[in-house]
């Protein structure tokens, strides 16, 4: 097809479809990708006194296995894998290759779990600046007064009623109209049981 704007193409069309630029497949992200790195590094380095032998493969390796799997359950299986002591680990010299041929029985080490809940917590905190607990998270979401409230007659606040037979909007009845208040109570605690 040939545009106004366009010149006649020199050679017929393709039967093969466009010939427009390919775009690359977009590369996969990998949460907390540098923050892996670094606590791979920084464990080996605790535990030998040196840093990782880093190289493209065992990056790859890393990268796949956090694709799969978050980046804090590797550096959870990282730290099982680090502090068990055994012949496979010795033999393949402690080595992310160790550790991913080893992972089926690492993560059923009963560390494995706790380590990834504290990986998670320690990211988020790093993230976003504090611990966020479910429970304060859940009472953020509504009033910590909200069982002692009452109506109280005001002629300023609007409001909207609908009918819940038509389910349409019907125009504000004339009059006073009524607005929530909270009494002054105790606030209420909300907890939650995991």
């Amino acid at each position: 097809m040939v545009l106004g704007s366009q010149d006649t193409p020199l050679h017929p069309p393709s039967g093969r479809g466009d010939k427009k630029l390919r775009q690359a497949n977009k590369k996969p992200r990998v949460e907390y990708w540098r923050e892996l790195l670094a606590y791979v590094d920084a464990a080996y380095r605790e535990k030998f006194g040196r840093h990782y032998a880093w190289n493209n493969l065992v990056r790859k390796n890393l990268w796949n296995l956090a694709r799969g799997y978050s980046s804090w359950e590797v550096m959870a299986l990282w730290d099982v894998y680090l502090a068990g002591e055994s012949w496979w680990a010795s033999r393949t010299g402690w080595s992310v290759y160790g550790m991913i041929r080893d992972g089926g029985r690492l993560m059923d080490d009963t560390r494995f779990k706790q380590l990834a809940v504290k990986h998670e917590e320690d990211l988020a905190r790093h993230r976003f600046g504090s611990r966020n607990e479910t429970s304060s998270v859940f009472a953020s979401l509504f009033l910590r007064n909200a069982c002692k409230l009452r109506f109280q007659e005001d002629a300023c606040v609007p409001q909207l009623n609908r009918d819940p037979n038509s389910g349409s909007h019907r125009p504000p009845p004339k009059g006073p109209r009524k607005k929530v208040v909270v009494e002054n109570c105790e606030p209420c605690e909300v907890s939650i049981e995991s």
